[in-house]
Formats: structure tokens, sequence, C-alpha cells
């Protein structure tokens, strides 16, 4: 940023972007918005003028911005803008912590979210030869049932174990029957 920021004809446009981002709209849906009503920015690149359009990834990023509440955080230093000079935030702070609770996660239509496979105490198991995380995958081939089951495996060169995978299943059951022999008082639950 070079000199002051002043308000430009966007302000207003951009500021009714964050009033939706609060009421719920997604990054997909304010990237369109400000698409729509002809938001961009121009850059200088060599003296050549570049035009941008908003993308989601930017609107992620301006929505996570404190400068636009009056905060500038540059350098590992934070100043408030509003002390330094006469600077009009765009939001105040309790509208930039009700977008922040959003979070980036609630932010995508469900039609858009991908799969992600879980793995069970991923980075939780260890090969008892050479103390080296195990590799948690799903295994190559199939039970009599026609199902894949998750197994364990070390990938670590040096380990000098003979089977360097088994079932994931093996560990689940070896939990439940240590858990199954604790008695916990009402106290100790409690706590």
């Amino acid at each position: 940023m070079t000199g002051l920021y002043t308000p430009n004809k966007f302000f207003e446009l951009v500021q009714e972007a964050w009033y939706r981002r609060a009421d719920g709209d997604t990054y997909e849906g304010v990237t369109k918005f400000l698409q729509d009503k002809g938001y961009h920015r121009v850059t200088k690149d060599k003296k050549v003028k570049r035009t941008i359009k908003p993308s989601k990834n930017a609107v992620g990023k301006m929505f996570g911005d404190p400068f636009y509440y009056g905060i500038l955080v540059q350098a590992n230093q934070t100043i408030d803008l509003t002390t330094v000079y006469d600077f009009e935030p765009m939001v105040d702070k309790e509208l930039y912590d009700q977008v922040q609770v959003l979070g980036y996660g609630r932010t995508k239509d469900k039609k858009d979210k991908k799969r992600m496979t879980f793995y069970p105490l991923h980075g939780f198991v260890y090969c008892a030869v050479c103390d080296d995380s195990k590799y948690m995958m799903v295994g190559k081939n199939k039970s009599r049932d026609g199902t894949h089951k998750l197994t364990y495996r070390c990938d670590n060169p040096n380990c000098t174990r003979l089977v360097k995978s088994f079932r994931a299943g093996h560990v689940f059951n070896s939990i439940a029957d240590m858990l199954g022999k604790i008695e916990l008082t009402d106290e100790a639950y409690e706590r």
C-alpha cells in the first residue's frame, strides 16, 4: 500500500459484501455479487495497468483482513489506523467478528464439498520395532464380504519388522479391551 487509503467508488459495494457475508452468503455468492456489480481493482505492473476481477480466494482473504475495521498488520506490527489519522473503517469490529465466526468451512455450497477419507487414529499408531509413525491406508485386497479393510503400514525403509502391515481392527480391538478393563468411580468420571 502506498500513500494514505481513501475510499473509492467501490467502498459501499464492498461494504455491502461484508453485510451479505454476515447474513450467511457464501464466498461464491459474494464473489458473484461483486463480479455482477462490476467490482474490480487496477494494478500497475511496470507501467502497464491491469484490471483484476474478484476471485473466491481474494474474497476469502478480504474477509480475514482486519484492515477493513481499521487495524493494519504489517511487519509484525499492529496499528490502529483510526488513532493515527482520520481513517473511515468500512465495517465495525462487531461485524468483522461476526464474519470470522462463520469461518471458511461453512462458506462452501454443499454441492462443492469434496468427501475426505477419515482415517481414525491417524498419526497416533507407531511401529513397535522402529518407533516410526504407521501410515494408514485402505487395504489392496478385498475381504470375504467384498469390502476393503483399513490397514496400518510401516514405510520406514530401515525398519527390520518382517510383516510391514496389519489390519487396523487389531488396534481398535486392543483399545476396546483396555478400555473395558478400566473401572471409573463417579468422582473420577466427573473429573
